[in-house]
Protein backbone atom coordinates (compact mmCIF):
# COMPACT_ATOMS: atom_id res chain seq x y z
CA UNK A 1 0.00 0.00 0.00
CA UNK A 2 1.09 3.58 -0.61
CA UNK A 3 2.01 5.97 2.18
CA UNK A 4 -1.09 8.08 1.68
CA UNK A 5 -3.46 5.13 2.06
CA UNK A 6 -1.96 3.17 4.91
CA UNK A 7 -1.36 5.84 7.52
CA UNK A 8 -3.81 6.38 10.32
CA UNK A 9 -2.13 6.66 13.66
CA UNK A 10 1.32 7.52 14.92
CA UNK A 11 1.55 7.71 18.70
CA UNK A 12 4.34 8.86 20.96
CA UNK A 13 4.67 7.76 24.58
CA UNK A 14 7.10 9.41 26.98
CA UNK A 15 8.74 6.99 29.38
CA UNK A 16 10.91 8.22 32.22
CA UNK A 17 11.02 7.97 35.98
CA UNK A 18 9.28 11.28 36.63
CA UNK A 19 6.98 11.32 33.63
CA UNK A 20 5.56 7.95 34.62
CA UNK A 21 5.26 8.79 38.32
CA UNK A 22 3.75 12.26 37.95
CA UNK A 23 1.61 11.98 34.89
CA UNK A 24 1.11 8.28 34.32
CA UNK A 25 1.91 6.74 30.96
CA UNK A 26 1.49 9.56 28.45
CA UNK A 27 0.39 8.49 24.99
CA UNK A 28 -0.68 10.90 22.28
CA UNK A 29 -2.20 9.61 19.06
CA UNK A 30 -3.19 11.21 15.79
CA UNK A 31 -6.87 10.41 15.45
CA UNK A 32 -9.17 10.34 12.46
CA UNK A 33 -10.72 13.77 11.98
CA UNK A 34 -13.98 14.68 13.66
CA UNK A 35 -16.68 15.97 11.36
CA UNK A 36 -18.28 19.33 12.04
CA UNK A 37 -21.99 18.94 12.79
CA UNK A 38 -24.41 21.78 12.17
CA UNK A 39 -28.17 21.57 12.55
CA UNK A 40 -28.02 17.82 13.09
CA UNK A 41 -26.20 17.07 9.82
CA UNK A 42 -22.59 17.01 8.77
CA UNK A 43 -21.64 20.39 7.32
CA UNK A 44 -20.31 20.41 3.80
CA UNK A 45 -16.84 21.79 3.12
CA UNK A 46 -16.74 25.59 3.47
CA UNK A 47 -20.40 25.84 4.42
CA UNK A 48 -21.34 28.79 6.64
CA UNK A 49 -22.12 27.24 10.05
CA UNK A 50 -22.16 30.33 12.26
CA UNK A 51 -21.77 34.07 12.51
CA UNK A 52 -20.02 36.44 14.90
CA UNK A 53 -21.89 39.74 14.96
CA UNK A 54 -20.44 43.18 15.66
CA UNK A 55 -16.93 41.79 15.73
CA UNK A 56 -15.08 44.97 14.80
CA UNK A 57 -15.84 48.45 13.51
CA UNK A 58 -12.85 47.99 11.23
CA UNK A 59 -11.80 44.40 10.59
CA UNK A 60 -8.15 43.45 11.20
CA UNK A 61 -6.30 41.37 8.62
CA UNK A 62 -5.88 38.41 10.96
CA UNK A 63 -8.46 36.82 13.25
CA UNK A 64 -6.94 35.03 16.23
CA UNK A 65 -8.12 31.66 17.49
CA UNK A 66 -6.86 30.84 20.99
CA UNK A 67 -4.87 27.57 20.90
CA UNK A 68 -6.19 26.43 24.30
CA UNK A 69 -9.77 27.67 24.57
CA UNK A 70 -10.62 27.96 20.88
CA UNK A 71 -12.14 31.38 21.62
CA UNK A 72 -12.01 33.95 18.82
CA UNK A 73 -9.95 37.13 19.35
CA UNK A 74 -10.58 40.15 17.14
CA UNK A 75 -8.73 43.45 17.28
CA UNK A 76 -11.19 46.27 16.67
CA UNK A 77 -8.91 48.56 14.71
CA UNK A 78 -11.15 51.62 14.87
CA UNK A 79 -12.08 51.40 18.57
CA UNK A 80 -8.63 50.34 19.76
CA UNK A 81 -10.02 47.40 21.75
CA UNK A 82 -9.70 43.63 21.72
CA UNK A 83 -12.89 41.55 21.58
CA UNK A 84 -13.16 37.93 22.67
CA UNK A 85 -15.95 35.62 21.48
CA UNK A 86 -16.95 32.19 22.77
CA UNK A 87 -15.77 29.33 20.58
CA UNK A 88 -19.19 27.63 20.52
CA UNK A 89 -21.92 30.25 20.94
CA UNK A 90 -19.89 33.07 19.33
CA UNK A 91 -21.25 35.41 22.00
CA UNK A 92 -19.09 38.34 23.11
CA UNK A 93 -17.47 37.34 26.43
CA UNK A 94 -14.96 40.16 26.87
CA UNK A 95 -13.91 43.49 25.42
CA UNK A 96 -10.54 44.72 26.62
CA UNK A 97 -10.02 48.50 26.34
CA UNK A 98 -6.44 49.30 25.39
CA UNK A 99 -6.91 53.08 25.35
CA UNK A 100 -5.29 53.03 21.94
CA UNK A 101 -5.97 54.66 18.60
CA UNK A 102 -5.63 51.31 16.84
CA UNK A 103 -5.48 47.65 17.78
CA UNK A 104 -4.03 45.86 14.77
CA UNK A 105 -3.20 42.21 15.40
CA UNK A 106 -3.05 39.45 18.01
CA UNK A 107 -0.77 36.47 18.71
CA UNK A 108 -0.68 33.79 21.40
CA UNK A 109 1.91 32.29 23.75
CA UNK A 110 0.44 28.86 24.50
CA UNK A 111 2.96 27.90 27.22
CA UNK A 112 2.28 30.94 29.40
CA UNK A 113 -1.29 31.34 28.16
CA UNK A 114 -0.48 34.96 27.27
CA UNK A 115 -2.02 36.99 24.48
CA UNK A 116 -0.04 39.65 22.65
CA UNK A 117 -1.84 42.58 21.04
CA UNK A 118 -0.06 45.06 18.79
CA UNK A 119 -1.36 48.52 17.99
CA UNK A 120 -0.80 52.25 18.14
CA UNK A 121 -1.17 54.60 21.12
CA UNK A 122 -0.39 58.30 20.95
CA UNK A 123 0.81 57.70 17.42
CA UNK A 124 3.51 55.24 18.54
CA UNK A 125 3.69 51.45 18.17
CA UNK A 126 2.74 49.49 21.30
CA UNK A 127 2.56 45.90 22.50
CA UNK A 128 0.13 44.80 25.19
CA UNK A 129 0.67 41.57 27.13
CA UNK A 130 -2.56 39.99 28.39
CA UNK A 131 -2.54 37.30 31.09
CA UNK A 132 -4.63 34.12 31.12
CA UNK A 133 -7.64 36.10 32.36
CA UNK A 134 -7.26 38.66 29.55
CA UNK A 135 -6.07 41.29 32.00
CA UNK A 136 -3.41 43.73 30.82
CA UNK A 137 -0.21 42.57 32.50
CA UNK A 138 2.14 44.93 30.69
CA UNK A 139 2.17 47.72 28.13
CA UNK A 140 5.36 48.08 26.12
CA UNK A 141 6.34 51.08 24.00
CA UNK A 142 8.21 49.70 21.02
CA UNK A 143 9.54 52.99 19.66
CA UNK A 144 9.25 56.73 20.16
CA UNK A 145 8.80 57.13 16.39
CA UNK A 146 5.35 57.66 14.92
CA UNK A 147 4.38 54.51 13.09
CA UNK A 148 1.55 52.20 12.10
CA UNK A 149 1.54 48.55 13.13
CA UNK A 150 0.65 45.78 10.70
CA UNK A 151 1.23 42.34 12.29
CA UNK A 152 2.43 40.51 15.40
CA UNK A 153 3.72 36.94 15.79
CA UNK A 154 5.18 34.82 18.59
CA UNK A 155 8.08 32.36 18.29
CA UNK A 156 7.93 29.69 21.06
CA UNK A 157 11.35 28.33 20.15
CA UNK A 158 13.25 31.55 20.88
CA UNK A 159 10.53 33.03 23.17
CA UNK A 160 10.30 36.26 21.20
CA UNK A 161 7.48 38.47 19.96
CA UNK A 162 7.75 40.19 16.58
CA UNK A 163 5.87 43.35 15.57
CA UNK A 164 6.03 44.85 12.08
CA UNK A 165 5.80 48.61 11.54
CA UNK A 166 4.86 50.86 8.66
CA UNK A 167 6.45 54.27 8.98
CA UNK A 168 9.26 53.48 11.38
CA UNK A 169 10.51 51.00 8.75
CA UNK A 170 11.51 48.54 11.44
CA UNK A 171 10.73 45.10 12.76
CA UNK A 172 10.52 45.14 16.55
CA UNK A 173 11.74 42.05 18.42
CA UNK A 174 10.63 41.71 22.06
CA UNK A 175 12.16 39.22 24.49
CA UNK A 176 9.37 37.14 26.06
CA UNK A 177 10.96 37.19 29.53
CA UNK A 178 12.67 40.55 29.97
CA UNK A 179 10.51 42.41 27.42
CA UNK A 180 13.65 44.07 26.16
CA UNK A 181 13.00 45.58 22.71
CA UNK A 182 15.43 45.62 19.82
CA UNK A 183 14.65 46.95 16.34
CA UNK A 184 15.84 45.69 12.99
CA UNK A 185 16.11 48.14 10.10
CA UNK A 186 14.05 46.31 7.53
CA UNK A 187 12.09 48.92 5.60
CA UNK A 188 8.31 49.12 5.78
CA UNK A 189 7.33 45.62 6.85
CA UNK A 190 3.91 44.03 6.90
CA UNK A 191 3.18 40.33 7.39
CA UNK A 192 5.12 38.07 9.76
CA UNK A 193 5.27 34.28 9.85
CA UNK A 194 7.19 32.05 12.29
CA UNK A 195 8.54 28.59 11.53
CA UNK A 196 9.17 27.43 15.10
CA UNK A 197 10.50 24.04 14.02
CA UNK A 198 13.35 25.60 12.04
CA UNK A 199 13.50 28.73 14.24
CA UNK A 200 13.11 31.08 11.28
CA UNK A 201 11.00 34.23 10.91
CA UNK A 202 9.70 35.51 7.57
CA UNK A 203 8.71 39.15 7.02
CA UNK A 204 7.23 40.78 3.92
CA UNK A 205 8.88 44.13 3.21
CA UNK A 206 8.08 46.97 0.82
CA UNK A 207 11.26 49.03 0.56
CA UNK A 208 10.06 50.89 -2.51
CA UNK A 209 7.75 50.39 -5.45
CA UNK A 210 10.62 48.67 -7.20
CA UNK A 211 11.94 46.62 -4.29
CA UNK A 212 9.63 44.07 -2.69
CA UNK A 213 11.20 41.28 -0.64
CA UNK A 214 10.77 38.60 1.98
CA UNK A 215 13.34 38.78 4.76
CA UNK A 216 14.45 35.59 6.51
CA UNK A 217 15.52 36.13 10.12
CA UNK A 218 17.25 33.66 12.43
CA UNK A 219 15.06 33.29 15.53
CA UNK A 220 18.04 32.80 17.83
CA UNK A 221 20.46 35.52 16.79
CA UNK A 222 17.93 37.94 15.21
CA UNK A 223 20.29 38.19 12.25
CA UNK A 224 18.91 38.63 8.74
CA UNK A 225 20.09 35.42 7.06
CA UNK A 226 18.29 35.64 3.75
CA UNK A 227 16.43 37.91 1.35
CA UNK A 228 14.08 36.76 -1.40
CA UNK A 229 13.19 39.21 -4.17
CA UNK A 230 9.52 39.41 -5.15
CA UNK A 231 8.07 40.80 -8.39
CA UNK A 232 8.50 44.57 -8.78
CA UNK A 233 5.65 46.74 -7.59
CA UNK A 234 3.77 43.70 -6.21
CA UNK A 235 3.19 45.11 -2.68
CA UNK A 236 3.61 42.06 -0.42
CA UNK A 237 1.15 41.81 2.46
CA UNK A 238 0.17 38.80 4.62
CA UNK A 239 2.61 35.94 5.14
CA UNK A 240 2.25 32.44 6.48
CA UNK A 241 4.51 29.39 6.63
CA UNK A 242 3.74 25.70 6.43
CA UNK A 243 6.05 24.35 9.11
CA UNK A 244 5.74 20.82 7.74
CA UNK A 245 7.34 21.64 4.40
CA UNK A 246 8.97 24.95 5.30
CA UNK A 247 7.30 26.66 2.34
CA UNK A 248 6.25 30.29 2.81
CA UNK A 249 3.15 31.82 1.23
CA UNK A 250 3.11 35.58 0.64
CA UNK A 251 0.09 37.53 -0.61
CA UNK A 252 1.01 40.02 -3.32
CA UNK A 253 -1.61 42.71 -2.99
CA UNK A 254 -1.28 44.58 -6.27
CA UNK A 255 -0.70 41.50 -8.42
CA UNK A 256 -3.59 39.59 -6.81
CA UNK A 257 -1.37 36.56 -6.50
CA UNK A 258 0.46 34.42 -3.96
CA UNK A 259 4.22 33.98 -3.98
CA UNK A 260 5.60 30.63 -2.84
CA UNK A 261 9.03 30.85 -1.22
CA UNK A 262 11.02 27.68 -0.56
CA UNK A 263 14.28 27.97 1.35
CA UNK A 264 15.87 31.19 0.11
CA UNK A 265 14.34 31.29 -3.38
CA UNK A 266 11.10 32.26 -5.05
CA UNK A 267 9.58 28.99 -6.22
CA UNK A 268 6.30 30.01 -7.82
CA UNK A 269 3.71 32.76 -8.33
CA UNK A 270 0.08 31.60 -8.02
CA UNK A 271 -2.29 33.96 -9.85
CA UNK A 272 -5.66 34.62 -8.21
CA UNK A 273 -7.31 37.03 -10.63
CA UNK A 274 -8.10 40.74 -10.87
CA UNK A 275 -8.22 43.06 -7.87
CA UNK A 276 -6.41 43.16 -4.58
CA UNK A 277 -5.69 40.30 -2.19
CA UNK A 278 -5.17 41.18 1.44
CA UNK A 279 -4.55 38.25 3.72
CA UNK A 280 -3.53 34.62 3.80
CA UNK A 281 -3.66 31.82 6.35
CA UNK A 282 -2.20 28.31 6.27
CA UNK A 283 -3.93 25.48 8.11
CA UNK A 284 -1.64 24.80 11.03
CA UNK A 285 -2.36 21.13 11.13
CA UNK A 286 1.07 19.48 10.80
CA UNK A 287 -0.02 16.99 13.39
CA UNK A 288 -2.45 15.59 10.78
CA UNK A 289 -0.12 15.31 7.79
CA UNK A 290 -1.10 11.69 7.22
CA UNK A 291 -4.33 13.04 5.68
CA UNK A 292 -2.89 14.59 2.50
CA UNK A 293 -5.96 16.60 1.51
CA UNK A 294 -5.38 18.76 4.60
CA UNK A 295 -2.39 20.39 2.94
CA UNK A 296 -4.05 23.68 2.12
CA UNK A 297 -3.45 27.42 2.24
CA UNK A 298 -6.11 30.09 1.99
CA UNK A 299 -6.13 33.57 0.51
CA UNK A 300 -8.92 36.17 0.58
CA UNK A 301 -9.84 38.34 -2.41
CA UNK A 302 -11.14 41.64 -1.05
CA UNK A 303 -12.84 42.91 -4.21
CA UNK A 304 -14.31 39.71 -5.60
CA UNK A 305 -15.37 38.17 -2.28
CA UNK A 306 -13.54 34.92 -2.96
CA UNK A 307 -11.73 32.50 -0.69
CA UNK A 308 -9.01 30.74 -2.67
CA UNK A 309 -8.10 27.22 -1.58
CA UNK A 310 -4.51 26.37 -2.50
CA UNK A 311 -3.20 22.83 -2.49
CA UNK A 312 0.21 23.13 -0.83
CA UNK A 313 1.46 19.88 -2.33
CA UNK A 314 1.01 21.13 -5.88
CA UNK A 315 0.73 24.88 -5.14
CA UNK A 316 -2.27 25.32 -7.41
CA UNK A 317 -5.68 26.82 -6.69
CA UNK A 318 -7.97 23.83 -6.37
CA UNK A 319 -11.15 25.66 -5.41
CA UNK A 320 -12.67 29.13 -5.13
CA UNK A 321 -15.31 29.62 -2.43
CA UNK A 322 -17.74 32.53 -2.74
CA UNK A 323 -17.80 34.69 0.36
CA UNK A 324 -18.95 38.28 0.81
CA UNK A 325 -17.24 41.25 -0.77
CA UNK A 326 -14.89 43.31 1.44
CA UNK A 327 -13.73 40.05 3.03
CA UNK A 328 -10.60 41.17 4.82
CA UNK A 329 -9.91 39.21 8.02
CA UNK A 330 -8.93 35.55 8.00
CA UNK A 331 -8.34 32.97 10.72
CA UNK A 332 -8.31 29.20 11.13
CA UNK A 333 -9.22 27.13 14.18
CA UNK A 334 -10.58 23.77 15.25
CA UNK A 335 -12.20 22.59 12.04
CA UNK A 336 -13.36 26.11 11.19
CA UNK A 337 -12.34 28.98 8.96
CA UNK A 338 -13.20 32.53 10.03
CA UNK A 339 -13.82 35.17 7.37
CA UNK A 340 -14.34 38.76 8.53
CA UNK A 341 -15.80 41.68 6.58
CA UNK A 342 -14.65 45.28 6.83
CA UNK A 343 -18.00 46.72 5.71
CA UNK A 344 -20.35 44.92 8.12
CA UNK A 345 -17.99 44.12 10.99
CA UNK A 346 -19.23 40.54 11.13
CA UNK A 347 -17.37 37.25 10.82
CA UNK A 348 -18.68 34.23 8.94
CA UNK A 349 -17.74 30.85 10.39
CA UNK A 350 -17.10 28.27 7.65
CA UNK A 351 -16.61 24.54 8.08
CA UNK A 352 -13.13 23.40 7.13
CA UNK A 353 -12.83 20.36 4.85
CA UNK A 354 -14.00 17.26 6.70
CA UNK A 355 -10.57 15.72 6.39
CA UNK A 356 -9.16 18.76 8.20
CA UNK A 357 -11.96 19.11 10.71
CA UNK A 358 -10.04 18.05 13.79
CA UNK A 359 -6.75 19.74 14.53
CA UNK A 360 -5.00 17.30 16.84
CA UNK A 361 -3.56 19.14 19.88
CA UNK A 362 -0.04 20.52 19.46
CA UNK A 363 2.21 17.90 21.01
CA UNK A 364 4.52 20.59 22.35
CA UNK A 365 2.02 21.23 25.13
CA UNK A 366 -0.23 18.20 25.15
CA UNK A 367 0.80 16.05 26.98
CA UNK A 368 2.36 18.32 29.61
CA UNK A 369 6.14 18.53 29.58
CA UNK A 370 7.64 15.44 31.17
CA UNK A 371 10.61 15.91 33.49
CA UNK A 372 13.76 13.83 33.86
CA UNK A 373 16.89 14.06 35.99
CA UNK A 374 20.13 15.19 34.40
CA UNK A 375 22.23 12.19 33.47
CA UNK A 376 19.26 9.83 33.41
CA UNK A 377 18.04 8.05 30.30
CA UNK A 378 14.87 9.19 28.56
CA UNK A 379 12.93 6.85 26.28
CA UNK A 380 10.62 7.94 23.47
CA UNK A 381 8.39 5.01 22.53
CA UNK A 382 6.57 5.35 19.21
CA UNK A 383 3.97 3.19 17.53
CA UNK A 384 2.93 3.29 13.87
CA UNK A 385 -0.39 1.84 12.67
CA UNK A 386 -2.35 1.78 9.44
CA UNK A 387 -5.91 3.06 8.91
CA UNK A 388 -7.35 -0.17 10.30
CA UNK A 389 -5.25 0.00 13.44
CA UNK A 390 -2.80 -2.69 12.36
CA UNK A 391 0.86 -2.19 13.33
CA UNK A 392 3.28 -1.24 10.56
CA UNK A 393 6.64 -2.95 10.82
CA UNK A 394 9.96 -2.20 9.16
CA UNK A 395 9.27 1.55 8.86
CA UNK A 396 12.12 3.82 9.86
CA UNK A 397 11.33 6.49 12.47
CA UNK A 398 13.61 9.51 12.70
CA UNK A 399 14.23 11.34 15.99
CA UNK A 400 15.80 14.77 16.32
CA UNK A 401 16.50 16.51 19.64
CA UNK A 402 16.78 20.29 19.65
CA UNK A 403 17.97 22.08 22.79
CA UNK A 404 16.01 25.26 23.53
CA UNK A 405 18.73 26.24 26.02
CA UNK A 406 21.56 26.25 23.47
CA UNK A 407 19.42 26.56 20.30
CA UNK A 408 21.25 23.72 18.55
CA UNK A 409 20.33 20.27 17.27
CA UNK A 410 22.50 17.97 19.31
CA UNK A 411 21.11 14.46 18.89
CA UNK A 412 19.81 12.69 15.81
CA UNK A 413 18.94 9.06 15.28
CA UNK A 414 16.58 6.59 13.66
CA UNK A 415 14.99 3.29 14.62
CA UNK A 416 13.04 0.75 12.55
CA UNK A 417 9.62 -0.34 13.85
CA UNK A 418 9.29 -3.94 15.02
CA UNK A 419 6.52 -6.45 14.38
CA UNK A 420 4.21 -4.51 16.71
CA UNK A 421 4.88 -1.25 14.90
CA UNK A 422 6.97 0.03 17.81
CA UNK A 423 10.33 1.77 17.97
CA UNK A 424 12.16 3.08 21.04
CA UNK A 425 14.68 5.90 20.99
CA UNK A 426 16.81 6.66 24.07
CA UNK A 427 18.96 9.64 24.95
CA UNK A 428 20.45 11.27 28.04
CA UNK A 429 20.07 14.93 28.91
CA UNK A 430 23.34 16.71 29.62
CA UNK A 431 22.15 20.25 30.29
CA UNK A 432 19.33 21.69 32.37
CA UNK A 433 16.51 23.16 30.33
CA UNK A 434 13.94 22.24 27.74
CA UNK A 435 14.44 20.02 24.70
CA UNK A 436 12.21 19.85 21.64
CA UNK A 437 11.96 16.31 20.27
CA UNK A 438 10.83 15.96 16.65
CA UNK A 439 9.80 12.47 15.51
CA UNK A 440 8.58 11.43 12.06
CA UNK A 441 7.90 8.21 10.16
CA UNK A 442 9.80 7.92 6.87
CA UNK A 443 7.14 5.87 5.12
CA UNK A 444 8.50 6.37 1.59
CA UNK A 445 12.03 5.58 2.81
CA UNK A 446 13.77 8.58 1.28
CA UNK A 447 15.44 9.80 4.47
CA UNK A 448 13.54 13.07 4.81
CA UNK A 449 10.27 14.44 6.19
CA UNK A 450 7.75 14.72 3.36
CA UNK A 451 4.18 15.93 3.08
CA UNK A 452 1.83 13.04 3.86
CA UNK A 453 4.14 11.51 6.47
CA UNK A 454 3.15 11.68 10.16
CA UNK A 455 5.33 13.61 12.58
CA UNK A 456 5.19 14.90 16.14
CA UNK A 457 6.79 17.51 18.34
CA UNK A 458 7.08 16.86 22.09
CA UNK A 459 9.08 18.50 24.86
CA UNK A 460 11.38 17.11 27.56
CA UNK A 461 12.46 19.12 30.61
CA UNK A 462 15.79 18.21 32.20
CA UNK A 463 16.25 19.25 35.83
CA UNK A 464 18.73 18.37 38.55
CA UNK A 465 17.38 16.10 41.31
CA UNK A 466 20.17 15.32 43.75
CA UNK A 467 18.18 13.05 46.11
CA UNK A 468 16.35 11.27 43.28
CA UNK A 469 12.96 11.82 44.90
CA UNK A 470 11.27 13.01 41.73
CA UNK A 471 11.20 16.67 42.82
CA UNK A 472 13.74 19.03 41.19
CA UNK A 473 16.37 20.70 43.38
CA UNK A 474 15.16 24.08 42.19
CA UNK A 475 11.73 23.34 43.68
CA UNK A 476 12.90 21.81 46.98
CA UNK A 477 15.48 24.51 47.69
CA UNK A 478 18.10 24.89 50.43
CA UNK A 479 15.75 25.14 53.42
CA UNK A 480 15.57 22.33 55.99
CA UNK A 481 11.91 21.54 56.76
CA UNK A 482 12.55 18.96 59.51
CA UNK A 483 15.65 20.70 60.95
CA UNK A 484 17.74 17.54 60.70
CA UNK A 485 20.71 19.30 59.19
CA UNK A 486 20.00 18.02 55.68
CA UNK A 487 18.57 20.57 53.18
CA UNK A 488 15.35 19.59 51.46
CA UNK A 489 17.00 19.05 48.08
CA UNK A 490 19.18 16.29 49.63
CA UNK A 491 16.61 14.94 52.10
CA UNK A 492 14.60 11.93 50.91
CA UNK A 493 11.99 12.61 53.64
CA UNK A 494 12.02 16.39 53.96
CA UNK A 495 9.22 16.63 56.56
CA UNK A 496 10.36 13.51 58.50
CA UNK A 497 6.87 12.01 58.57
CA UNK A 498 8.06 8.53 57.69
CA UNK A 499 6.82 8.73 54.09
CA UNK A 500 9.48 9.26 51.46
CA UNK A 501 9.14 12.37 49.29
CA UNK A 502 9.14 10.22 46.16
CA UNK A 503 5.78 8.80 47.29
CA UNK A 504 4.31 12.04 48.62
CA UNK A 505 5.18 14.13 45.57
CA UNK A 506 4.95 17.87 45.09
CA UNK A 507 1.19 18.18 44.61
CA UNK A 508 -0.96 19.85 47.28
CA UNK A 509 -3.90 17.58 48.07
CA UNK A 510 -5.52 19.80 50.71
CA UNK A 511 -4.84 23.04 48.82
CA UNK A 512 -3.27 24.71 51.83
CA UNK A 513 -0.31 26.07 49.90
CA UNK A 514 2.12 23.47 51.29
CA UNK A 515 3.20 20.66 48.93
CA UNK A 516 2.60 17.13 50.20
CA UNK A 517 6.27 16.34 50.74
CA UNK A 518 6.51 19.26 53.22
CA UNK A 519 3.02 18.92 54.74
CA UNK A 520 2.76 16.98 58.01
CA UNK A 521 -0.97 16.53 57.36
CA UNK A 522 -1.13 16.47 53.58
CA UNK A 523 -4.85 15.67 53.30
CA UNK A 524 -5.90 18.14 56.03
CA UNK A 525 -7.99 15.58 57.94
CA UNK A 526 -6.49 16.35 61.36
CA UNK A 527 -4.46 13.14 61.48
CA UNK A 528 -0.72 13.46 60.92
CA UNK A 529 0.71 11.63 57.92
CA UNK A 530 3.20 9.93 60.23
CA UNK A 531 0.28 8.28 62.01
CA UNK A 532 -1.84 7.58 58.94
CA UNK A 533 1.04 5.94 57.14
CA UNK A 534 0.88 2.95 59.48
CA UNK A 535 -2.88 2.65 59.92
CA UNK A 536 -4.54 -0.34 58.29
CA UNK A 537 -8.17 0.71 58.92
Amino acid sequence: MGALNLLKKFSVAHKGKKSLRRFGKMVVSLQLPLLLFFGGVVAADYEVVGEISEAANLMPLKIGVHPITGNVYVADVAKGTLKVFNSQSYALIAEIPLNAEEASAVAFDEDRNFTYVAGVKNGKPKLWVLDENNGIAREIELSDEFSKVYDVAYNPTSDKIYVSSWGAEKLFVVDGNSYRVISLNTGNCRGIAVDSLRNKVYVSVLRSAEENIVLIIDGGSDAIVGEVALPRNSIPAGVDVDSLTGKVYVVLQRNASVAVVSGDRLEKIISLGVGETYEIGTQKIWTAVNIPECRKAYALHFDLGSLYVINTETDVVERVVNVGSTALGLGVGEGKIFVGYSSSGKIDVLSAPQSCGDRTPDLATNPPDSVNDLGMCHLVSSTLRDRSGNPLSNIRLYFEVYSLATLVNYIKGNVVTDGEGKAIFAYTGLKEGRDLIHVFADVNNNGRFDSGEPGFKVYKNWQKDSDRDGIPDSEEGLSDRDADGVPNYLDKDADNDGILDIYEGSTDIDNDGVPNYLDLDSDGDGILDSEEAWRTS
